[in-house]
């Protein structure tokens, strides 16, 4: 049977790409009714637009970073000998497995965020909304090529080199991604309902070129890249599929029909896969730690105390090694900075740096005057005007923020150095000499041009001559060094029981999904707290 399809088609392969654009509508149009409880259908026009750009920005650094790892992953591949007795040393493993995890994170998150936007063809019947079916499509479609690309050249690589399969096979827990998880990229790479799902794309790409309401590819820069990856990635992808013909759509009828959704790029573990397609981003700006225990939490802080936060539900997340993605640094309001840092040891230092320093706070005026002015200036629309207490790098630099800004998150924790109180107000001026810097994408903590959230910690308790502070543990991730910031609270539950610790506990804001509550957690719980996988909102 079909053999005889395919000679039925093999002359009529103009009808190719149009039975591709209806088969792409049906399978659309199946998963929509199943699952439109975990689309963008049901947002309002401006919730819809901001959700879509936001996730188009995200996409595009995310591609970046996804093409560096598979550039770095592939290369350490090929650099090995092809040879079975050639055996991968274990610093090849080791940055291997470091650059592969990276890859399965941001593919992770890049394919839970394309299954909000899934249903872009249905979105909004009227006619006034095409503009944004089009856009929702170019995002799906860009997003579902940048893994296909990732893919390709991944398995060719260890096509190649097959000695890396078993390496690349290995169960990764902190991902929740279960062994195996190559094999099954590998075998998404074949899969009958990716090529089908490709093709039927591609055509209707070219179908969309054709409508008058296409222009707005033109008029909006987010649109127009995701157009220009998904011309350039459909030609690579193209290329490497060309041999298996256009009537490989025909035969592969009913995968293509059969199926809901398209499936993962990675083996998650079920409870997480069960999940994630059915996920809306529902939370965006709000947060399970509200305003009461914020201030609680506040009058357990010190300066210098070292934070750890978490935000579902963010493709930020992906990339980051971990369960904690970010953290900050507590400096205190200049009242509370005043009082903690009266001390005859701190001022003897203050006035070391500045013969005219009698205080902390005369010193960081004093040095950094600009950064001193942002963090003192009172904002008349905050609930605490001017009660800035934390410094921290997040995209927009090394910024100072209010709590209710900083410890708006879902989950939160704060350890404190077991530093004299002069190292704590060291550490405390550095980071002030950080202020204003920009974000640093390349996660290089090589240079201090830019940092990074935890590259802020890392320097401001930095170790140097006359000074303590604190040995922090770098990883290479991508041939960099790295602090990721889950490894701080790593760091605290390996020392823990060690009367040499260099952290002490302070306090721990867990949080349950299921009722969208939060609590404190005791200390045993937190000491684990770095174990849990990337998804964990999910399965709680």
């Amino acid at each position: 049977m079909g053999c005889d399809v395919a000679r039925f088609f093999r002359g009529r392969r103009r009808m190719i790409p149009l039975l591709a654009v209806l088969l792409l509508v049906a399978a659309v149009g199946v998963g929509y009714m199943i699952a439109r409880r975990g689309s963008t259908r049901h947002m309002e026009r401006g919730e819809w637009e901001a959700r879509w750009r936001e996730d188009a920005q995200s996409l595009r650094l995310w591609s970046e970073q996804m093409n560096e790892a598979t550039d770095l992953l592939v290369a350490i591949i090929e650099a090995n000998p092809a040879d079975p007795l050639a055996i991968p040393t274990a610093t090849e493993r080791a940055a291997a497995r470091g650059a592969w995890c990276r890859v399965a994170d941001i593919g992770i998150g890049i394919h839970r965020r394309t299954a909000v936007h899934r249903d872009f063809i249905l979105m909004w019947s009227g006619g006034s909304r095409r503009p944004d079916r089009i856009r929702g499509f170019l995002f799906c479609d860009a997003a579902d090529l940048t893994l296909q690309e990732m893919a390709l050249r991944l398995s060719n690589a260890v096509a190649a080199n097959p000695k890396w399969r078993k390496i690349l096979n290995e169960p990764q827990p902190g991902l929740g991604l279960e062994e195996g998880g190559y094999d099954y990229l590998r075998d998404q790479v074949h899969n009958p309902e990716r090529f089908a799902r490709q093709y039927a794309a591609a055509g209707y790409l070219a179908f969309l070129k054709t409508l008058k309401d296409f222009d707005v590819t033109r008029s909006d820069a987010d649109a127009a890249w995701l157009l220009a990856e998904c011309d350039r990635l459909h030609a690579i992808v193209a290329d490497r599929y060309r041999r298996e013909g256009g009537t490989y759509v025909v035969r592969q009828t009913s995968d293509m029909t059969g199926g809901v959704a398209l499936r993962a790029w990675f083996p998650v573990q079920k409870s997480v896969a069960n999940t994630m397609g059915n996920i809306r981003f529902r939370r965006g700006g709000e947060y399970l730690i509200g305003p009461e225990r914020i201030r609680e939490l506040r009058t357990r802080l010190q300066p210098g105390d070292i934070g750890v936060t978490r935000k579902s539900w963010y493709l930020s997340n992906a990339g980051i090694p971990g369960f904690w993605p970010h953290a900050i640094l507590h400096v205190g309001t200049p009242q509370e900075m005043e009082t903690f840092f009266d001390d005859a040891d701190v001022r003897e230092w203050c006035r070391s740096m500045d013969a005219g320093a009698e205080s902390l706070a005369d010193l960081l005026a004093r040095r950094h005057p600009e950064a001193w002015t942002k963090y003192a200036a009172t904002d008349p629309a905050a609930e605490t005007p001017g009660e800035k207490a934390f410094i921290e790098a997040i995209a927009p630099g090394v910024v100072f923020r209010l709590p209710e800004e900083t410890l708006a998150a879902d989950f939160c924790a704060f350890l404190r150095p077991r530093l004299p109180k002069r190292e704590l107000a060291i550490a405390v001026e550095r980071a002030f000499s950080h202020a204003g810097k920009p974000y640093d994408y390349n996660f290089d903590f090589t240079t201090s041009s830019a940092l990074v959230c935890s590259e802020l910690v890392y320097k401001a308790y930095e170790s140097d001559t006359g000074r303590t502070g604190l040995r922090l543990p770098l990883d290479a991730t991508l041939g960099r060094p790295i602090l990721a910031p889950t490894n701080i609270v790593r760091l605290f539950d390996e020392e823990c029981d060690s009367p040499d610790r260099q952290l002490d506990f302070v306090a721990f804001i867990d949080a349950r999904e299921a009722d969208l509550s939060t609590f404190e957690s005791d200390l045993a719980t937190f000491r684990t707290s770095w174990k849990r996988p990337k998804w964990y909102a999910m399965t709680n």
